[in-house]
């Protein structure tokens, strides 16, 4: 539910909101469509508070930015109601002095974090001043490590304990058509000494020099060139003996500029905006002297 922001009309008294928000009181209450203090058109009151076109205008606008505009007479007129509900709630939360609640308070100090950073950086961050030659840039200089697929290689893993059974069974799979990939599949669930890829029938999926398997897996891996091509055993730290039979491989994927162009425009706006907010706080840490107690023991 959104709220509306309580306009100035002349009164005796304020109220206090966290945040600094004045909610005005007026010495009489006179009928909708009178003009508040500054000339500004009453659409409510609730109670003593006035409710203003800019009031409405204001949270029209809010709407719209999240795609739910006003654009109908009807839609209007559930907009100010939403306005009277939440006014009716927040006089309710003050009267119980919820305003003053230390959660409340923190809530306010955050929203007003937020809007100083956005005052702060929102140009530093600015989409619009992203040029082409920035994104050109970026792509150039993170072209291998965040627009290249590296290249990889499906394989089949027959993961022994024995090394001598290894080479046993070794023999017999160099002995496979390179199109027989059932064949040692059989290899696997006959003799798998892993349960996890007796599981998946001895698939390791693509492997490639990024994968998180023992080095030397991913460089016999990456050695096989030809679909049906068998490893040597490999044996690896966790105490098994491996047989890879490669499926296929894939070549690797760079990603050109225009399809990477809007992740690249995001990428740099989020830079920015960190490198705007630390700046920020290093500048107030400068002006402000920030000291931490001594850790007792």
């Amino acid at each position: 539910m959104v709220g509306a922001c309580r306009s100035p009309v002349k009164t005796p008294a304020d109220h206090h909101i966290p945040g600094g928000l004045g909610v005005s009181r007026p010495h009489a209450v006179q009928g909708a469509g009178a003009a508040a203090s500054g000339g500004d058109t009453v659409v409510a009151w609730v109670g003593e508070i006035a409710l203003t076109e800019e009031d409405l205008a204001r949270q029209a606008a809010r709407a719209h930015r999240v795609g739910v505009a006003p654009t109908t007479p009807a839609a209007r007129q559930t907009l100010l109601q939403n306005l009277v509900r939440f006014e009716l709630l927040a006089q309710e939360a003050d009267r119980r002095g919820l305003m003053q609640d230390p959660e409340v308070l923190h809530v306010a100090r955050q929203q007003a974090v937020a809007k100083l950073i956005q005052d702060e950086v929102g140009r530093a961050s600015d989409p619009a001043r992203i040029t082409d030659a920035d994104v050109q840039r970026f792509h150039d200089e993170k072209l291998e490590h965040m627009f290249t697929r590296p290249a990889a290689v499906r394989v089949i893993d027959l993961a022994l304990r024995d090394e001598r059974e290894a080479r046993r069974l070794w023999a017999i799979a160099r002995q496979l058509a390179p199109s027989d990939e059932q064949g040692f599949v059989a290899l696997v669930l006959a003799h798998g000494a892993d349960p996890h890829l007796t599981k998946t029938k001895g698939d390791r999926g693509f492997v490639d020099e990024t994968s998180v398997l023992p080095k030397a897996l991913v460089r016999a891996a990456l050695s096989l060139s030809k679909p049906g091509e068998v490893s040597d055993p490999v044996p690896t730290e966790d105490g098994y003996v491996h047989l890879l039979r490669l499926q296929a491989r894939r070549a690797p994927v760079v990603q050109g500029l225009r399809e990477a162009e809007p992740a690249i425009r995001q990428q740099i706006e989020r830079e920015r905006r960190d490198r705007a907010i630390e700046a920020l706080v290093e500048r107030l840490g400068t002006m402000n002297k920030v000291r931490f107690a001594a850790k007792r023991d």
